[in-house]
């Protein structure tokens, strides 16, 4: 199938369909792998005998089948691929008095479309079936016509093999920005780090450009483990000689996952970094979606010395309930608080702030406004009452070794 694509990539109107028979586990399952060999050749065989003698037909393995269909267009194919599908819905298997139906659900893309490499049409043309297959029985659906939720989820399975060769070739890095105090001068330098991925190019790549399929294919796990133990591990002693605090971001997926916790704290009980200028990043909604696992892991890394900052506050229930379950120590207010915080005594976000920190006072815990992007926000913050600030007036991330780098320096400006 590979070499009649390449010849016909360039050719125009052509169209691949990826085909994929339905409930054929069903068969394997109930009558045996010889019975379902035996559907698989049949199906074979109809779709040989029902396509043009320009075309090709190919298994890709298990109960999927490839269909190029080429000098067609969309609407032609279209047509053809329901024929196939009629006619194998026509193919009546029987096995020991018990008769199974068979029919398929097809995805299909366009060869022509843009400039696709062979890796790019297959994954389109699967993404499509999916999008057929959860639709019913005997569907055909057009990869153009897929939902935005489907194109991106199809995005995703793309970056996530450049997620994992990035973690296998060590392509990570840090950035820090700076958490400093809403009033007054900055005694202690604390800093959140931030991981950026690097490409193949040397590129630097954002976290929204690769943490959501890192969220949504559970590789986000990975990552975290890779930033623990480059701060605890590869780092540590430089890290810790800098007297620098950082704050370590930890996914949902990494609260949950017991292989995960027993590795953070194996890194925390060896570091030469002293876990107390440590704060291990948690957001509202992680720790709620696993609220028995995140309460016994909170006390476990506190017990090292480690502290702990609940994030993002105010995105989800923002319920002041949860904040006597949890023994944190900072709470980061929802940076969309901030974005559109007014001095109108009536704005709700204003009054949300105001009670949010009131609650917090109460019960010891610092608060840390996110998204302070301007001398007005500052203010604004300042007059609620918040304890910290940290965005974009204050400061702009910064790779990480670059932040030593000017700490170095300023050591040694402070010892001339």
């Amino acid at each position: 199938m590979e070499r009649h694509l390449t010849q016909h990539h360039d050719d125009t109107p052509s169209v691949l369909a990826f085909v994929d028979l339905d409930l054929f586990k069903i068969i394997n399952d109930s009558v045996g792998h010889h019975a379902g060999d035996d559907v698989l050749c049949q199906v074979s065989q109809a779709l040989a005998d029902n396509i043009r003698s320009d075309d090709t037909v190919a298994r890709l393995g298990g109960d999927e089948f490839a269909v190029l269909l080429t000098h067609c267009n969309m609407r032609d194919a279209k047509q053809t691929i329901a024929d196939l599908i009629s006619r194998l819905e026509n193919l009546s298997f029987s096995y020991e008095e018990r008769i199974f139906a068979i029919s398929a659900s097809v995805g299909l893309v366009n060869i022509g479309d843009d400039a696709l490499t062979l890796s790019d049409l297959m994954s389109r043309a699967d993404v499509a079936m999916y999008e057929a297959k959860s639709a019913g029985r005997g569907q055909i659906v057009d990869y153009n016509d897929i939902s935005g939720f489907a194109q991106g989820r199809h995005n995703d399975m793309q970056m996530v093999g450049k997620i994992t060769r990035a973690l296998a070739e060590d392509r990570f890095t840090l950035y820090g920005q700076q958490v400093a105090p809403a009033k007054g001068p900055t005694i202690e330098h604390w800093y959140e780090l931030l991981v950026r991925m690097i490409d193949t190019d040397g590129n630097i790549m954002n976290p929204g450009q690769f943490i959501p399929a890192a969220e949504t294919f559970g590789y986000i796990r990975d990552i975290d483990a890779w930033v623990a133990n480059y701060v605890l591990n590869t780092r540590a002693q430089e890290l810790a000689d800098s007297g620098l605090k950082f704050n370590l971001n930890l996914s949902a997926h990494s609260i949950s996952d017991p292989k995960f916790q027993t590795h953070l704290k194996a890194l925390l009980a060896s570091s030469v970094f002293p876990a107390e200028r440590l704060c291990f990043e948690i957001t509202e909604s992680a720790l709620i979606s696993h609220l028995n696992t995140a309460v016994s892991f909170i006390d476990e890394l506190r017990a090292y010395g480690a502290h702990i900052a609940l994030d993002d506050f105010g995105a989800g229930l923002c319920s002041f309930h949860y904040l006597k379950l949890f023994n944190v120590d900072v709470v980061k207010v929802d940076g969309q608080f901030v974005a559109n915080l007014t001095d109108n005594e009536n704005d709700i976000d204003r009054v949300i702030l105001e009670s949010i920190v009131s609650i917090c006072d109460t019960m010891g815990y610092k608060t840390v406004a996110e998204w302070v992007s301007d001398e007005e926000k500052l203010a604004r913050v300042q007059e609620i009452g918040i304890h910290y600030v940290q965005g974009f007036l204050i400061d702009y991330p910064t790779p990480l070794d670059t932040l030593l780098a000017n700490k170095v320096s300023n050591k040694q400006k402070d010892a001339e």
